[in-house]
């Protein structure tokens, strides 16, 4: 199975701030089956949160949360329509949003899924592809070997 689905792809996403876009994209992968309840995750991923921030700097924040409600790993890629403060390492709001969900039975699933995703994260030329892509087919094509 694909960490990544187009389905999970959300661009030009209206939010608030970060507890809104958290708590929104909760809801989207209730309403699609990823998650069982969008409280119980939201409330983990914002529970992790609280032990230190998630944004990583380069305007990119890597939210993440293990829950009972998940069922299988995944990760969604939002671009909010307008950045986001998030209290990140280098105190620069966000505009890229990996979040990451798995089971809580899974031991330490997400921990791989976020070296791939950091060492990726790291390249410059892969983080200005990712911000420039404007349609979900290039953004796949970028994340696809990422698994």
């Amino acid at each position: 199975m694909s960490l990544f689905d187009e389905k999970l792809i959300f661009l030009d996403y209206e939010s608030k701030n970060k507890k809104d876009i958290l708590k929104n994209l909760s809801k989207e992968l209730e309403n699609m089956g990823y998650v069982d309840s969008y409280k119980n995750f939201s409330k983990a991923v914002l529970e992790r949160e609280k032990h230190s921030t998630t944004g990583i700097g380069f305007n990119i924040a890597i939210p993440h949360g293990k829950s009972s409600s998940v069922h299988e790993p995944f990760v969604v890629l939002a671009k909010p329509k307008k950045s986001l403060e998030w209290e990140s390492l280098d105190d620069e709001p966000v505009d890229m949003i990996f979040l990451i969900g798995v089971p809580e039975k899974s031991a330490d699933e997400h921990l791989k899924i976020l070296q791939k995703l950091s060492v990726n994260l790291m390249d410059e030329n892969f983080r200005e592809n990712l911000k420039n892509a404007e349609s979900k087919e290039e953004i796949l094509n970028l994340v696809k070997n990422i698994e």
